[in-house]
């Protein structure tokens, strides 16, 4: 656990990286529920995640 108000390690780039199994489940979980994922990589580092779901 970090300390209150810092951020986990994997967002400073101390932790190994990911599977990518995370947006997979994203994806699936949406699409599941009628809805879709997407996400594209950012220039200045990380990613950006979109999660459309219909409304009821």
């Amino acid at each position: 656990m970090g300390r209150e108000g810092s951020a986990p390690a994997s967002l400073h780039g101390d932790a190994p990286r990911g599977e990518g199994l995370g947006l997979a489940l994203v994806r699936q979980i949406a699409e599941a529920h009628g809805g879709e994922a997407r996400a594209e990589n950012r220039r200045e580092g990380g990613a950006r995640v979109w999660v459309d779901l219909p409304s009821k």
